[in-house]
């Protein structure tokens, strides 16, 4: 018995080695690539700090942002915009499509769905390039078939105004991103029993009320998590905007991600440069993190309350 004990002791002590050296590569990976960078952060916070010479300054950085700081502010308002509006297209374009591919009358389901998933491979950069020549003012694509067909007058200066800006940034972001929240959304609906969808249909069900009924309420769990990835991500977005209007015209357009950005290493908007200001950047950043946090501490509340009320 005694040699018992000590086999299955040795074989857990074994099993428990194993499991943290196979888990050391992201235990070591979160201390030095999240924990490491954020204490630094946070310790550049409190300090009027150019990355050659800094002071403590306390909470001074803090302070200005919350009474003298608009453009972080807008810049914030922005980034709830562009939030909003990509929630709009792209949870309900995912969705659909994912809808789409699970359907048993689609042909050449593997065409189809290679054909979808290829905006989220081609690179940020071309794809920023193709959504500048579409929308761009002169001989652009929207613009010429809008004009040709009498809708407008004129050219639009899409990526010249604050909101058509924001409008094109959002597709663009929905465009890239879509097809990752599609994949999603096809393994939870693959998920769901086809004889649910069959005895519905016997009771008379049409499509649109079998997904209200059937599918949006068994795929809930998987849509709130999807939901949830994409207000965080929306909120943490900059390279769209960065390479579609870089925070144009006079920084109407710029995303709190972007602001910081400039900020951290010294560069505007416009394409010039000036003194960094790492110390004010890491203050921004650590008031970003901290509404980021807030807000998925009230979505997680929410759909909490909203199961328990189901």
């Amino acid at each position: 018995m005694k040699r018992e004990k000590k086999g299955k002791r040795k074989y857990k002590k074994s099993v428990v080695f194993q499991s943290y050296l196979v888990l050391s590569p992201q235990i070591i990976g979160f201390f030095v690539f999240s924990l490491y960078p954020i204490y630094y952060i946070l310790r550049y916070s409190f300090t009027d700090y150019d990355g050659l010479k800094g002071s403590f300054v306390g909470l001074a950085n803090y302070i200005e942002i919350f009474t003298s700081d608009a453009t972080f502010w807008n810049s914030l308002a922005n980034t709830f915009i562009i939030t909003g509006m990509r929630m709009v297209l792209m949870i309900p374009l995912s969705f659909f499509l994912a809808m789409l591919l699970c359907s048993k009358s689609l042909k050449a389901k593997r065409l189809f769905s290679t054909a979808l998933f290829l905006p989220s491979v081609i690179g940020v950069a071309t794809t920023a390039m193709i959504f500048r020549y579409i929308f761009r003012t002169y001989n652009g694509l929207i613009n010429n078939i809008f004009m040709d067909l009498g809708i407008l007058n004129t050219a639009v200066n899409w990526l010249g105004n604050k909101w058509t800006a924001l409008l094109v940034t959002s597709l663009m972001a929905t465009w890239m991103n879509f097809p990752i929240y599609m994949m999603y959304f096809c393994g939870a609906i693959s998920g769901v029993s086809e004889d649910l969808y069959e005895a519905a249909k016997i009771d008379g069900c049409g499509w649109l009320r079998s997904v209200f009924s059937i599918t949006l309420p068994l795929i809930a769990p998987i849509f709130k998590v999807i939901l949830m990835l994409e207000i965080t991500g929306a909120m943490k977005t900059m390279n769209t905007t960065m390479l579609l209007t870089n925070g144009g015209p006079n920084g109407k357009t710029n995303v709190v991600m972007l602001y910081l950005y400039n900020l951290f290493f010294g560069t505007t908007s416009g394409g010039g440069s000036y003194t960094s200001e790492i110390g004010y950047a890491s203050a921004g950043s650590i008031i970003l993190t901290v509404i980021i946090g807030i807000i998925t501490v009230i979505y997680l509340r929410i759909t909490k309350k909203l199961d328990e009320l189901c």
